[in-house]
């Protein structure tokens, strides 16, 4: 055991339209690296067919297909302003290989063909269940025979509390307000007050209030009108999904998070009595994790019902994948050493090794951040680096295993099915992907060769859509003084922290 698809809008300002964002884990490539693991045989990710449901305005597609320039891209969206959106975005970038639709899910039929991938984020809860249906049927009748479908939802046990607190927004909001921003103003206030007045002995927790209340701050209008204001958002138990999804043929491969899928974060005798409740069903296991957990998203993958995946994950697995890891040593290194060294990572998860050939492995990683190393690299290189006298397959079964538990467990490793190219140190003339440049150029979010979302400080959101190539550092240097208004003195810092966060290509 491992061990009508949008928000209404409102018609004068669109202010209740959900916002398209990026999101890493339903990258066609996490799927290809979770399916591997697990003893599939997923689609080459370079050449995919992919189709996204409920795609917005591209901000997961578009930057899949920059980088990916031989895979093909289709997504499909209920708003036609989303959509155009999209547009406007591919023909600036010149994109040819993404085709954004606007579209009903329910429209889908055989014109569409195979897609070796199929994601659906943030969609699945909110639509009706003939909707839902349709989904099932999408991912059963147009995944590839080895495809990989990704179905983003909201559960219970942990979306009874937020269920009720959205009951109190939305009760509250119909009362006070009319215009969706009122709406919105209205339920942020219910919130604010009950933040202030719950208690342990009022029977709603306070917790719960102040997580929701975060959320809300964090995400905006957008979210809180399609989480919270909708008329729909049906959350359900993860095994009733798992029981819809087989009636259309589907089978559970796994969460996206692979950790989530994990019992260990219970005490031992707490684990194994958990073990001797459900024998070795995966699908109990988890269900019973998140009654535990009191769980309200989930992130499935599907598979068709004629795959076996194999959650015991062996080595000739990462064959077929590639490394990346930000880890950072805490103090000089002596990777021949045995004694325990320290590292970190990008978000401070701690780690502490003495074997001196996964010490080895992370200098290697460092040394191509952030560029990936395919794993048979990896594991040559820091076995001639090191000297390793033992056997290639006793190195191979231990790194791997290593790889493996901090790809699950943490953020020091990363694993792709397909190689990542960026540069470590920017060019004399340096260039940054186009769809950076143009989310930079917006003032907000940028996403980077590792299809992660980041917030840029202010000079290097200034710098970015600067670095088409066509200025060299002096150049850079003048035009940066004139955005920012006076000379600055931070440009190396800024580019050499750009190509840190994998935003260089060149």
């Amino acid at each position: 055991m491992f061990t009508p698809a949008n928000a209404p809008v409102d018609s004068s300002t669109g202010d209740a339209e959900p916002a398209s964002e990026t999101h890493r884990h339903p990258h066609p490539s996490r799927l290809f690296t979770i399916a591997t693991l697990f003893g599939l045989s997923p689609l080459p990710v370079e050449t995919a067919r992919v189709l996204e449901l409920g795609c917005g305005a591209g901000a997961n597609l578009i930057p899949m297909a920059e980088v990916l320039p031989r895979a093909t891209f289709i997504g499909i969206d209920l708003s036609a302003h989303q959509v155009a959106r999209g547009h406007a975005q591919t023909e600036q970038l010149g994109l040819t290989n993404v085709d954004l639709r606007h579209a009903n899910i329910l429209d889908v039929d055989p014109s569409f063909g195979a897609f070796d991938y199929v994601l659906c984020h943030g969609v699945f809860s909110w639509v009706a269940p003939d909707v839902q249906e349709k989904i099932f049927d999408v991912c059963a009748k147009h995944l590839a025979p080895n495809g990989v479908a990704y179905v983003s939802y909201n559960t219970y046990p942990g979306w009874h509390m937020r269920g009720t607190i959205r009951d109190m927004m939305r009760y509250h909001a119909a009362r006070f307000a009319t215009t969706s921003a009122e709406r919105a103003g209205a339920a942020r206030a219910l919130l604010d007050v009950l933040a202030d007045v719950t208690r342990p002995d009022t029977g709603l927790c306070s917790t719960a209030v102040e997580i929701e209340r975060t959320t809300v701050q964090r995400y905006g209008d957008a979210y809180l009108h399609y989480e919270h204001l909708g008329d729909v958002n049906e959350p359900l138990y993860f095994h009733r999904f798992v029981e819809r999804a087989s009636a259309h043929g589907l089978r559970y491969l796994a969460e996206s998070r692979l950790g989530t899928m994990l019992t260990d974060f219970l005490d031992p005798a707490a684990e194994r009595a958990l073990k001797l409740t459900v024998g070795g069903d995966q699908i109990r296991t988890e269900q019973y994790i998140d009654f535990l957990r009191l769980r309200s998203v989930r992130e499935t993958l599907l598979v068709h019902d004629s795959a076996a995946p194999d959650r015991h994950v062996r080595a000739g697995s990462l064959n077929r994948l590639h490394v990346a890891s930000s880890a950072v040593p805490i103090g000089p290194v002596d990777p021949t050493a045995r004694q325990e060294q320290q590292y970190r990572s990008a978000s401070g998860a701690p780690l502490a090794i003495s074997r001196p050939l996964l010490k080895t492995a992370l200098e290697v990683l460092a040394a191509a951040w952030p560029a990936t190393l395919p794993f048979g690299d990896l594991l040559a290189q820091s076995r001639e680096r090191c000297r390793s006298t033992e056997p290639t397959g006793t190195d191979a079964r231990e790194l791997s295993a290593f790889v493996v538990d901090l790809f699950v467990r943490s953020d020091l490793v990363e694993l792709f099915g397909a190689p990542v190219v960026a540069c470590r140190a920017p060019s004399e003339r340096p260039v940054a992907s186009g769809a950076a440049r143009i989310c930079a150029g917006a003032g907000g979010q940028v996403v980077t060769r590792h299809h992660k979302c980041v917030q840029l400080p202010d000079l290097e959101c200034r710098l970015l859509p600067l670095l088409d190539g066509t200025r060299d550092r002096a150049a850079l240097a003048i035009a940066l003084a004139a955005e920012v208004g006076a000379p600055t003195s931070g440009l190396d810092r800024a580019l050499n922290d750009l190509a840190r966060r994998a935003l260089l290509v060149g």
